[in-house]
């Protein structure tokens, strides 16, 4: 053979070996192997199979689980919104409960001078 001349085999074999490289070692074993074993590959598939179904029920529950994360969280703030003006009618009324006891500590002599007309006068 001359320097011109190519070997097809080899070309064939490099060819090959440079599209399996980085392919992890366990991912390498097909060819005459799987040939060999069918009850092998059967396995195989069996265990590929059992483990997309325990992934696709994984992910219904993270759907699931998700849904509702969201409805909590909806409804959260749905009763935030509902109640939010409780909390301030709450604290308004113990203020105005302070202020009328306030208002009838005073004495009667000073609720007649002039300076508290409009104070005693708009609350009561």
């Amino acid at each position: 053979m001359s320097d011109t001349e190519k070997n097809p085999a080899a070309d064939n074999a490099a060819a090959a070996a440079a599209e399996l490289e980085g392919v992890p070692e366990s991912m390498k074993e097909g060819g005459e192997g799987e040939a060999s074993q069918p009850e092998n590959s059967d396995n195989r598939i069996e265990a590929l199979e059992t483990e997309l179904a325990e992934a696709q029920q994984a992910v219904l529950y993270a759907q699931a689980e998700t849904q509702n994360v969201r409805r909590r969280l909806e409804k959260d703030a749905q009763d935030a919104r509902a109640y939010a003006a409780t909390g301030f009618a709450r604290d308004m009324l113990s203020v105005m409960d302070n202020m009328n006891r306030a208002l009838e500590a005073i004495p009667s002599e000073v609720k007649d001078e002039e300076k508290w007309k409009g104070l005693i006068g708009g609350i009561e």
